[in-house]
């Protein structure tokens, strides 16, 4: 890029606008171009974990002995992971540490469903309209003398 505009007529936003760059990319290119020569051309490779504490095979040979418990049909519970994770690397992590590394290890939270799946609707809502204080022994406006039991039979 500094050849091109140095060794041609061309300026930097000419090289901008034919290379799909901003004017201010093209420069700061030309200028690492002339303080450190051609390894300033050499793009470093972008991506991958950079702040990682473990590996992903040390992260790996950690959760195995939570995925035999939770294979018998026990409970994860996150801060037993978090306290091993912590005890690993020596220092303390947040929890959200710990969620990015089960979710990294295709790990999903399942919490239970808020309803039971053979769910009568009808009678719950039948038990809603019964009064709350007449229940097990208490009367109810049916008629004189009827009780929660008896309303509940018919």
């Amino acid at each position: 890029m500094y050849l091109v505009t140095r060794f041609t007529s061309l300026s930097a936003l000419q090289v901008a606008t034919a290379i799909g760059w901003s004017v201010s990319s093209v420069r700061r290119l030309q200028s690492r171009y002339l303080h450190e020569a051609e390894t300033a051309l050499k793009v470093a490779p972008r991506g991958s974990r950079h702040h990682e504490n473990m590996s992903l095979e040390e992260e790996k040979a950690l959760l195995f002995p939570f995925l035999e418990k939770a294979k018998k049909g026990g409970v994860l519970v996150v801060n037993e992971i978090k306290t091993a994770y912590e005890e690993r690397v020596g220092h303390k992590v947040p929890k959200s540490t710990v969620y990015r590394m089960l979710a990294r290890h295709g790990w999903r939270k399942i919490a239970p469903r808020p309803y039971h799946p053979k769910v009568e609707l009808v009678k719950q809502e039948e038990f809603k309209k019964i009064p709350q204080n007449c229940k097990e022994g208490g009367y109810i406006s049916k008629g004189a003398g009827t009780t929660y039991s008896d309303y509940v039979s018919r």
